[in-house]
């Protein structure tokens, strides 16, 4: 009797520790264990994400002042379903201005999934391995550190800066420049951009890839060599291919 009490114990308290179903929840703090995969839909917020060594997915926020004087028109919430924690922006009925944007500061564990979604709002994502990465805006820059994940990055007019990655990459703009530093490329990646510049630095030999290159009026370099319009160099087992339109390549 006494064992099967202890087992039930042992259950209880490990339900207790798993992430669970839940209708949309309205806090600005949170924390949530049990969690593999977090979406966040920023819109015009600052979101940013850096992992940590425990077991939680946590947020707190930095916002402006809600108040009858000055209201903040719009609202945080999340659910959790399973193991997925979703979070997202709802502005207010009827609302016509927001007021000043804030952060929404997240910690989650190594090998969480995550896909980070905003408007004007700029993206943030800090020393982590996972197996998915996705990071989207139109206008807010997008900043990725310490990165070990295959990861899809797109913008529309607003820039990516990634500074030490390790994976594969597909990262698209149409205005905004992407800046790639300390990067080794674990397979075949695709860098896109319409007027923004392409700019590659490797932590890995130049050697251990080849580049299949092309641009209407941009200038094209690898190392030292330098071509218009088409450039294909180098053999390689990993892939590059780099489009653009008018922005400049540079691989080194």
């Amino acid at each position: 009797m006494m064992r099967l009490l202890s087992i039930c114990a042992l259950l209880a308290m490990a339900a207790g520790c798993m992430a669970f179903s839940m209708g949309a929840q309205e806090e600005e703090t949170f924390s949530y264990q049990g969690i593999d995969k977090v979406e966040v839909k920023g819109e015009f917020l600052a979101v940013e994400v850096t992992a940590g060594d425990g077991l939680s997915v946590s947020m707190t926020s930095d916002l402006p002042e809600d108040s009858a004087l000055s209201p903040r028109n719009y609202r945080v919430k999340h659910q959790v379903i399973g193991s997925r924690l979703s979070v997202w922006v709802e502005k207010d009925p009827g609302t016509w201005t927001i007021g000043e944007g804030g952060r929404l500061l997240f910690t989650v564990p190594q090998g969480t999934d995550l896909a980070v979604e905003t408007v004007s709002g700029s993206a943030r994502v800090d020393g982590l391995e996972t197996t998915s990465l996705r990071a989207t805006s139109v206008s807010g820059s997008l900043t990725l550190s310490s990165i070990r994940a295959p990861l899809l990055v797109s913008n529309v007019s607003g820039s990516v800066s990634i500074d030490g990655f390790d994976g594969t990459l597909s990262a698209t703009t149409v205005s905004g420049a992407i800046e790639c530093r300390e990067v080794a490329l674990a397979g075949d990646s695709n860098l896109t951009s319409t007027s923004g510049a392409i700019t590659v630095r490797f932590s890995s030999a130049i050697e251990d890839y080849r580049f299949e290159l092309s641009s209407v009026s941009g200038s094209l370099a690898v190392g030292s060599i330098m071509a218009q319009k088409g450039l294909r160099v180098g053999t390689g087992a990993v892939r590059v291919r780099g489009e653009t339109v008018s922005g400049s390549q540079s691989y080194r």
